[in-house]
């Protein structure tokens, strides 16, 4: 076997394609890296506009912060597939968190991105929470989801913390 160029070769000069498709899939996994880098902080920077008339803050984490005396409510985003390495798309599927912290006694209650996934608009379809970052095909569409989420299930959820008090 030999290796000319990175690409390995067997006696009869036949090209290992797993190799071939080995480097291909690593040039695309840092290009795509720069794309959802850039896409995840033109999507946050979005989300702090959409949520400021709320009184939350952006804090550092992907987090936005609201001081609701005597609560701090927090609502957190994370792309999903973060943890996994590098994204091998330009997708970005979103994931909202919710976080109520009653500041008094340090009670904490929170709303995973595995339950919020999983609620439904009242038309029975889940919220669009994702979008192309090379494309942005239906990154519109997101922010307009990520608004209803907000009013629909954010608003709602810290207003029942709040009157479990």
């Amino acid at each position: 076997m030999s290796w000319v160029g990175g690409i390995s070769f067997d006696d009869s000069n036949h090209v290992f394609i797993a190799d071939i498709e080995r480097q291909t899939n690593h040039h695309r996994m840092e290009s795509f890296s720069n794309v959802v880098a850039t896409g995840m902080r033109r999507v946050c920077a979005a989300f702090s506009q959409i949520v400021m008339p709320y009184g939350f803050k952006p804090q550092k984490g992907r987090k936005w912060v609201r001081e609701s005396e005597p609560f701090e409510e927090i609502i957190w985003i994370s792309r999903s597939g973060a943890t996994y390495g590098a994204p091998h798309s330009p997708s970005i599927s979103l994931q909202l968190s919710l976080t109520s912290i009653r500041l008094r006694d340090e009670q904490r209650t929170d709303l995973s991105h595995h339950e919020s996934g999983l609620i439904r608009r009242s038309t029975g379809y889940c919220y669009h929470h994702r979008f192309n970052a090379k494309t942005n095909s239906t990154y519109e569409r997101c922010l307009d989801e990520l608004e209803l989420f907000v009013t629909e299930v954010a608003e709602t959820w810290f207003e029942q913390q709040r009157r479990q008090i």
